[in-house]
This record gives structure tokens, C-alpha cells and sequence, in this order.
């Protein structure tokens, strides 16, 4: 598992704010390799499952079946980590906005 930096947190947030104010975000060298693995992958499962759903047997029937669903699964576009940081960022800035906003309420509840 990767460790995650400080600076890459920053970077995500950065994205975050940048996207906000409209600018567009650089794309990163790694994301094409890393969707074009994906893929290659997925389409290697699909080469499988039509072998194996070729071969007129029962048990390969049921694994192609199985391997579909998990095909199925696979999310379209690939998730890296700084997505997956840039998620959570959000959800902790929206996170903090609710609790701001609840506060307000409370403190315009109390002041009435």
C-alpha cells in the first residue's frame, strides 16, 4: 500500500480548488498508461469468457458466467490514488460545510 505524502494531499486539493475557479487540470503521464492497462485487461477477461463459453462444457459455462459478472464489476475508467484523494478531500470539505451550516442554525436558533 502507498503512502500517502503530504504534498500529494496538497496536490489534490489544489486540483479541487482549481477545478472550482474553472481552471483546467493538467492531465498526469501516468493516467494514460494506467487506463490503457485497465483495458487490456478487461479485454483480456473478455477474450477468456468467450473461450471459454466456446467450449460447450457446463463448468466452463458456469465460470464464464462468473467471470462476466466480475467483468461487469470493473469499473470503466481506472481510479488512482490521487482520485481517490481528491474524493475524500471533498467529502471532508462537504463534511465541514455541513457542520458549519448546522452551526449557523444552532447559533441563529439560540440567538431568537
Amino acid at each position: 500500500v502507498a503512502k500517502t505524502t503530504a504534498l500529494q494531499i496538497k496536490d489534490a486539493v489544489d486540483e479541487i480548488i482549481g477545478g472550482s475557479k474553472g481552471e483546467i487540470s493538467r492531465s498526469k503521464p501516468w493516467e494514460k498508461t494506467v487506463q490503457n492497462n485497465l483495458d487490456k485487461v478487461k479485454e483480456q477477461y473478455a477474450n477468456v469468457i468467450k473461450e471459454l463459453s466456446a467450449t460447450g462444457k457446463k463448468e466452463d459455462q458456469v465460470l464464464a458466467k462468473e467471470l462476466n459478472s466480475f467483468l461487469s464489476e470493473i469499473p470503466k475508467q481506472a481510479n488512482t490514488q490521487n482520485d481517490e484523494l481528491k474524493r475524500k478531500a471533498l467529502e471532508d470539505i462537504q463534511g465541514g460545510k455541513q457542520v458549519r451550516e448546522a452551526e449557523k442554525a444552532k447559533d441563529l436558533n439560540l440567538s431568537r
